[in-house]
């Protein structure tokens, strides 16, 4: 199974040959600087009846896996806001803080509606959305969940703009198949099981516990029978998956890794990092193709993307715009700033357009069977709302890391430790 960690290496490599910053060619000449493709435009306008607040609930603090490792990636809805201001659309923000608690999440509800907001971006995971959903629903008011996994409990009025676990698990299991890993061991680290994966083994990790223990275990199993599992899946909260990718790869466990998706939020590589573990060996994971890549392709894709990365280099350009908490600058949560917040902004005004109307309800009848894609700002896989997951299941694909960045994001970010995500083949 060491030939499929090798082709991870060798496609990460491929990508930055073609469109990373310093590269050099057989010739031994400096590589240009990567080119997006042509940018579609850059701002964005729709025809509102009057001027649109759009509520964003964020997790600043909260448990593991109960939403603060979003918390950065939620701030692509500044991106959105800042496309339509440009494009002459009075479109703003309100932002509170659930704390990643229930009541928390019905206090933030509750005071976004009083403050009379079109929808929500509710831009957390975990249990205790469930509180806050309800209270809006009640209300009639829209809500957006770009970063929730499950629609089996949304209520109405509510859908999700990223995939859920079922797709992911479904995707993962069959990349795991085709790439010939057919003894999976399973490390459950607060995520439980992977729906389809029937792991030769399973090992529970706890957050407090000792991860080299369970590391150290499966190097001794390996060594005394090498064909006893051929790669090791881990599931769970981001901080919890990091410091279990690092006690693996610190026990020398040469055999591919394989996360969940709670691994592509910020949170993963930042605590890989402060764990002293290595960002360069490459992981595999399955999500949306939105990653910074895809923007240097030729595509309607890619010039939407490109549109999108030319808007958070403005954003990150004005030193008056503040990240959510309003304690630091813009540009120190640009480089993790991501597509699905933004697209989530994006849906909310158009569904405002099309009702002309900021009423709620309206809003959120509008919104229903509604379906909006690159032409009309999305920069991610189309969104069509005529079912509570609003992304279709074949955008979901394998990704591939790489600690390289494609060179898109405000240079003023690039100290931070972060992975870029790209389409591998299955």
């Amino acid at each position: 199974m060491r030939g499929w960690r090798r082709s991870l290496t060798v496609l990460a490599a491929g990508l930055l040959l073609v469109g990373l910053p310093g590269c050099r060619d057989n010739d031994d000449q400096a590589a240009p600087p990567p080119s997006p493709a042509p940018a579609d435009t850059v701002a964005l306008s729709a025809d509102l009846p009057a001027p649109l607040t759009i509520g964003v609930v964020v997790s600043l603090s909260a448990p593991p896996g109960e939403g603060a490792e979003w918390r950065d990636a939620a701030e692509g809805a500044e991106v959105a806001v800042r496309r339509f201001v440009l494009g002459g659309s009075q479109v703003d923000l309100t932002v509170l803080n659930d704390k990643g608690t229930a009541q928390g999440a019905t206090t933030a509800v509750q005071t976004l509606l009083d403050r009379g907001v079109a929808g929500i971006v509710l831009a957390s995971t975990g249990k205790h959305q469930a509180a806050g959903l309800a209270e809006a629903s009640a209300r009639g008011v829209p809500v957006l969940l770009p970063y929730a996994d499950s629609a089996a409990t949304l209520p109405d009025h509510s859908w999700l703009t990223g995939p859920d676990a079922k797709t992911t698990d479904a995707r993962l299991v069959q990349v795991l198949a085709k790439r010939g890993a057919t003894k999976p061991f399973l490390v459950n680290a607060g995520g439980g099981s992977v729906t389809g994966l029937d792991p030769i083994g399973t090992r529970i990790f706890r957050a407090g516990s000792d991860p080299t223990a369970i590391a150290d275990a499966l190097r001794r199993r390996l060594a005394a029978q090498p064909k006893a599992f051929d790669s090791v899946v881990v599931s769970g909260p981001a901080e919890l998956q990091a410091i279990m990718v690092r006690a693996l790869r610190g026990a020398r466990l040469d055999v591919p890794l394989a996360l969940t998706p709670e691994a592509l939020s910020p949170t993963f590589p930042a605590t890989l990092h402060e764990a002293d573990g290595s960002l360069s060996d490459p992981l595999l994971s399955t999500g949306l193709d939105e990653g910074d890549s895809t923007a240097l392709q030729p595509s309607a894709r890619g010039r939407s993307l490109a549109a999108y990365f030319s808007a958070l280099q403005l954003t990150a350009a004005d030193p008056t715009t503040k990240d959510f908490s309003g304690e630091r600058p813009f540009t120190a949560v640009a480089g993790v700033a991501d597509v699905r917040s933004h697209d989530a902004v994006v849906a909310l005004v158009r569904a405002a357009a099309a009702a002309h109307s900021t009423d709620p309800a309206a809003v959120a009848a509008a919104l229903s069977g509604l379906t909006l894609g690159a032409a009309d700002g999305i920069a991610g896989p189309t969104l069509a709302f005529g079912t509570p997951v609003a992304v279709a299941d074949d955008a979901v694909v394998a990704l591939g890391s790489t600690d390289q960045s494609p060179g898109l994001r405000p240079t003023t970010a690039a100290d931070k430790p972060t992975l870029y995500w790209f389409p591998v083949p299955t």
